[in-house]
């Protein structure tokens, strides 16, 4: 009879709970109370009453799902703002400073603060921490205005003193995060939160705060926090990239010049910096999957560019470290280097490679006493510059590596530079006119690409590819646009359709509303295929076997799109820039476009 009665209380409890709430003035963040703002709400008598048998009979073994039992300590946006209107003036202001010192200075707490609402119901008999689910979405705008209403208030020393309370938690936070008896923490959601402050633009803070957060996300374990990381911060709204990305600069620039000049042989980089660069590349990555990718020069930092720049011995050991990969290199870390330290690594590489051709031209003279030139001369008539210049470079691919001196037939002079340079002017300027119909012009970006119609053969696309990377190799500068996008499939990389949205702003638009429509798409009368124009014909392309005849539903828009992304970067121009690539690796050998991006 005791344990009927007992039962019978665990019911009426449940109930009570589930139709009327706990009444928490902070609100509650127990998923099975009618008060919790991810909840269902209030119940219905029968369906509280249903559910009730079952939580109760769930939890007669020892779990729970009671409000009382449920820690409340864990902090969001809601929660502060009940507490500050609980309690009135200095009352409410200390209430939420004691409930911001014990969120952020305890792992599990912060872990489960700002969640998106409404949270996955935990799974029948299964409560998670206190019938509330860890999960690593994080509520960007109620973060976002947190930090606000801290740093906003109208005293000044409230507000100081709140943030302080912050940064004080925060010590603590890391130091038990931080414990080496304890493996890295399996999620990095807390460590996320915690590197959101705003007190981390402060370089007092760099030692104590950054430094063990930026350990702790790239400490080995047996799970790496890195593709988590990356995973989070691609929901990150663009403000709060760039807050992110402003820290580690400014942390980086502060190491760089603590440690400049940065040691050159085989002296070893701080770790402090080879660290926040790992950090900065979980970032990088996050911001070319995001919906909101930042502009690439965001991730230029002037400290490690300065250093480059200013040392050549530096910049000559990062170079061999990063072919040789037995080392840390700010070369196979390309996001941070701006286009004048690429451009420096890329004639570094190409006259490794030229002194090499060059060498082995001499040598052979020698040993077959017969002349062979060390360098790659081409002789060529401007009126037939395209033809003369396909034929020579076909017919000497083993010199391409050579270095390059051009002579235009009938004209006196010698090849000191400015030959070459007006060379590839000419030349690059005839490949490139849309009249020659080799490639197309975006009229919003002025960026080219592949024409997938053009009469040109594969032999003259293939030529481009070889004058860009010989133009790389002679530290030639080209005008030519080309979006990112080119550079990533010369890299082999896998596009996708954020690439289209750079690539083709307008294009990509009508997809993304395609993606956002409300109503039934199939109203629209798509289809998986798509026209265009072919010299004044309407032709279709299906964008799978019968396509034409499958119709594009709420369903299957999103493969749709990604489809249609895929067509347009890769299927209809895979023949065009094959040759481009062949021509490109031709000269480059695969190593020199890794730092194009």
């Amino acid at each position: 009879m005791a344990a009927q009665g007992e039962a019978q209380q665990l019911v009426h409890r449940y109930f009570a709970q589930l139709t009327a709430g706990c009444g928490r003035p902070t609100g509650c963040h127990n998923t099975y109370c009618a008060g919790c703002r991810g909840g269902p709400g209030a119940l219905a008598a029968n369906d509280a009453a249903l559910l009730a048998l079952r939580l109760a009979q769930q939890t007669s073994e020892g779990g729970h799902a009671f409000c009382a039992d449920v820690d409340a300590g864990y902090l969001d946006m809601e929660s502060a703002k009940s507490m500050l209107a609980a309690q009135t003036g200095a009352e409410g202001e200390q209430a939420l400073k004691a409930l911001i010192l014990r969120v952020f200075s305890d792992p599990d707490l912060l872990e489960r603060s700002f969640p998106v609402l409404p949270p996955p119901r935990a799974a029948e008999g299964e409560f998670g921490q206190g019938g509330k689910p860890v999960t690593l979405d994080v509520d960007w705008a109620q973060l976002t205005e947190f930090w606000a209403m801290l740093g906003g208030g109208d005293d000044a020393s409230q507000t100081a003193a709140m943030m302080e309370a912050v940064v004080e938690s925060l010590r603590t936070l890391l130091v038990i995060l931080g414990d080496s008896d304890k493996p890295p923490p399996e999620s990095p959601r807390a460590i996320l939160l915690a590197l959101t402050c705003p007190a981390l633009t402060d370089p007092q803070h760099h030692e104590t705060l950054l430094l063990p957060a930026y350990a702790l996300l790239t400490k080995p374990g047996p799970t790496y926090l890195g593709d988590i990381v990356v995973e989070a911060w691609t929901g990150a709204p663009e403000p709060m990239l760039r807050f992110l990305v402003r820290c580690l600069h400014e942390h980086m620039i502060f190491v760089v010049l603590d440690n400049s000049p940065l040691p050159e042989d085989d002296g070893e980089l701080p770790d402090e910096l080879e660290r926040a660069v790992e950090v900065l590349g979980l970032l990088h990555a996050a911001s070319e999957a995001s919906a909101h990718p930042l502009e690439l020069s965001a991730f230029y930092n002037d400290g490690v560019n300065n250093e480059l720049c200013a040392n050549d011995e530096l910049l000559r050991q990062d170079h061999r470290r990063w072919q040789d990969k037995d080392a840390f290199s700010f070369c196979a870390h390309p996001f941070i280097l701006e286009p004048a330290s690429k451009a420096s690594v890329l004639k570094l590489n190409a006259m490794y490679q030229m002194s090499s051709e060059f060498e082995g031209a001499v040598f052979r003279s020698l040993l077959t006493m017969s002349m062979h030139s060390p360098y790659l001369v081409l002789r060529v008539r401007r009126e037939h510059l395209i033809r003369d210049s396909l034929h020579q470079l076909a017919s000497r691919s083993a010199d391409l590596k050579k270095p390059l001196k051009v002579h235009f037939v009938g004209e006196e002079g010698v090849d000191e530079g400015g030959v070459q340079k007006e060379f590839f002017g000419l030349i690059i300027h005839q490949l490139f006119d849309p009249c020659w119909g080799m490639f197309e012009q975006d009229e919003k970006t002025r960026d080219f690409w592949f024409n997938r119609n053009s009469f040109e053969s594969n032999r003259e696309f293939e030529l481009i590819g070889m004058l860009v990377g010989i133009a790389i190799y002679n530290s030639v500068i080209l005008d030519v646009r080309l979006p990112r996008v080119a550079y990533k499939k010369l890299m082999r990389e896998s596009v996708d359709f954020s690439d289209l949205k750079r690539a083709f702003p307008t294009l990509a638009h009508g997809l993304q509303q395609l993606l956002e429509h409300t109503g039934d798409v199939r109203e629209l009368c798509l289809t998986f295929s798509l026209e265009y124009d072919e010299y004044g014909a309407r032709r279709v392309a299906e964008l799978l076997p019968g396509g034409a005849g499958v119709e594009v539903t709420n369903e299957n828009r999103r493969d749709y799109v990604d489809k249609y992304a895929a067509y347009v970067l890769d299927t209809s121009v895979a023949k065009q820039f094959k040759a481009f690539h062949g021509g490109v690796v031709a000269v480059c050998g695969g190593a020199a476009p890794e730092p194009f991006p």
